[in-house]
């Protein structure tokens, strides 16, 4: 459950956009339940109200379990095809997400095999009611996400496109097999440096040789050229097929007792 309050500005308002979303994501296998949207007055004042299905633990939190921080290639790479189609879902209702990450993505709450993408409060919609092409890209934007994981194009704040999530997912799954990304915790400015300056083994070591591949696909793409989905989730499975690994490999919280992975609400506020 999400609840805002109905008096801010509404340029602060989250909960209408992301429960627009939520309902329109009703069809994809990787979005949460939508249960119900409202609003209520208490003695507080008034509320806005979110209600939606109940999700396991965050990946943030699963990997604060693991020893090391790090997860098992089986399970990143696991991770990388079920986040690339759930991205996928969305952008096919012309909804960029703008804050991927790993605590934006929950396991299920009863079988622990599939993750959820949720948190819509910064999505934003790249297409015009009505118009057949894209919106035209802002020469200038505020801000929108979390630096760690954001791609060099909203550091310089260019409109966000669909490859910019992409370059999210790919940031988030270095990191869930690195345990620590080398610019984390670091100010914007200079997390925008480093991604400038650093090579790309600086920070992929331990990675999957072929990562590289996709880097070099994501730094082909811009605003308006849709990405091939399934040309990276092919690439996932192909990494899993060299190791000798299949689908049906469990990933490292399947093997756990299930009461340490009791059920969560979904967090209210973004990290």
């Amino acid at each position: 459950m999400k609840v805002e309050r109905t008096n801010i500005d509404r340029s602060d308002q989250l909960l209408p956009l992301e429960a627009h979303i939520l309902k329109r994501l009703q069809f994809s296998p990787y979005a949460a339940q939508f249960q119900q949207y409202g609003s209520c007055q208490t003695k507080e004042g008034g509320f806005r109200v979110l209600i939606m299905g109940l999700l396991g633990p965050s990946l943030n939190e699963l990997q604060k379990q693991q020893l090391n921080g790090r997860f098992s290639i089986g399970t990143i790479l696991k991770i990388g095809i079920q986040a690339v189609r759930a991205v996928a879902f969305m952008h096919s209702t012309y909804f960029v997400h703008r804050d991927i990450k790993p605590s934006n993505f929950a396991i299920d709450e009863g079988n622990h095999k599939r993750l959820y993408l949720f948190d819509f409060g910064l999505a934003r919609s790249i297409k015009t009611r009505g118009e057949m092409s894209l919106r035209r890209p802002r020469p200038d934007v505020p801000f929108r996400g979390t630096p760690a994981y954001c791609s060099l194009n909203a550091h310089k704040r260019n409109e966000h496109g669909r490859h910019d999530d992409l370059w999210s997912i790919f940031y988030m799954l270095v990191e869930l097999a690195i345990a620590r990304l080398p610019w984390q915790g670091k100010t914007r400015i200079l997390t925008k440096i480093l991604k400038e300056q650093l090579m790309d083994s600086h920070y992929m070591f331990g990675c999957p040789v072929a990562f590289s591949t996709i880097l070099i696909y994501l730094r082909s793409l811009d605003y308006y050229k849709r990405p091939d989905y399934v040309g990276i989730e092919h690439a996932f499975f192909e990494m899993l097929r060299a190791r000798r690994l299949s689908w049906g490999i469990q990933m490292e919280w399947e093997n756990q007792r299930p009461k340490q992975y009791m059920g969560v609400s979904v967090p209210n506020t973004s990290d």
